[in-house]
């Protein structure tokens, strides 16, 4: 078992830089904004329980690209389970 990642400042800096442009991406999945932001601290909630997530502090990129894949992915479950409880955006 790989330890847990001690990366607050890593997340901090991650988040101030994609932040705004992970919640657009949450939107266009037709999220309204409070459910976007919670599909962004979703994401952000992922990456740091991911093995790797120690590794990708010494690859930014790699790690916004992954985010914003987590994130796109946690705006259309949310999407859809609020389309499956009767809830439509």
């Amino acid at each position: 078992m790989n330890p847990p990642c001690n990366c607050s400042e890593w997340i901090g800096d991650l988040a101030r830089a994609h932040t705004r442009r992970l919640a657009a991406v949450a939107r266009h999945e037709g999220l309204g904004g409070d459910d976007a932001l919670d599909a962004v601290q979703d994401g952000f909630r992922t990456l740091l329980a991911r093995a790797d997530a120690a590794a990708l502090r010494d690859r930014p990129d790699e790690a916004a690209l992954l985010l914003t894949a987590i994130v796109r992915n946690a705006a259309r479950n949310l999407r859809e389970c609020a389309a499956a409880a009767g809830r439509f955006y």
